[in-house]
C-alpha cells in the first residue's frame, strides 16, 4: 500500500511543522512585559499636606523594564514636595527598598543588589506601584547606609 501524503511537512523529531509553530504561539513570553503605567503614592510632609494623602498619582511609564527611567518619569514631574533649606531625603520602594532621592543629590542612588528590571516588584495588571517615603532631612548618605543594609528576611543558608 502506498504511503499517503502529509498535510503537513515534519521536523526531525516527526513532528508536523505546522503544530510546532502553533505551539511556539501559544507558549506566554519568557520575560513578563513591562508595565505601561506606573502609580505612585508618598508620605505627606507638614500637617497641612495631609489633606491629600496618599497623593496618588498615575501616569504612562518609559517603554521597557528600565527601573531607573521609571523613577525619573515620576520625578521629573515634580511629583515629592521640594523642601525649604533644599535637604529633603526620601526613598523609593516597590515591594522592597529601591535607591535613596535627596533634594540635593542630582540623582537617586539606587541600591545595584537589586534586579534593575520589573521582576519581583510591586506590579498590578501592568501598573508599577512606587512609594516614596519621607525621611524629612536626615542627611541622605545616613538614610542610604542604614537602608542599604536593612534585611527583609533572615540570611540562612536553606535554599527553601
Amino acid at each position: 500500500m502506498p504511503a499517503l501524503p502529509l498535510r503537513d511537512s515534519l521536523d526531525a523529531e516527526g513532528v508536523p511543522l505546522a503544530s510546532r509553530k502553533l505551539r511556539a504561539a501559544s507558549r506566554p513570553p519568557l520575560v513578563p512585559s513591562a508595565p505601561v503605567r506606573i502609580l505612585a503614592t508618598r508620605d505627606s510632609v507638614a500637617a497641612g499636606d495631609d489633606v491629600d494623602a496618599p497623593h496618588l498619582v498615575e501616569m504612562d511609564g518609559p517603554p521597557g523594564e528600565d527601573l531607573e527611567a521609571a523613577i525619573a518619569v515620576v520625578l521629573r514631574t515634580g511629583y515629592l514636595p521640594r523642601i525649604s533649606g533644599g535637604r529633603a531625603t526620601w526613598s523609593v520602594s516597590s515591594g522592597k527598598v529601591l535607591g535613596v532621592i535627596a533634594q540635593e543629590w542630582p540623582a537617586p542612588r539606587m541600591f545595584w543588589r537589586l534586579d534593575p528590571s520589573y521582576r519581583e516588584l510591586d506590579v498590578v495588571r501592568g501598573t508599577l506601584r512606587l512609594h516614596f517615603s519621607y525621611h524629612a532631612q536626615h542627611p541622605p548618605e545616613v538614610a542610604y547606609e542604614i537602608l542599604r543594609r536593612l534585611r527583609l528576611r533572615a540570611d540562612t543558608d536553606d535554599s527553601e
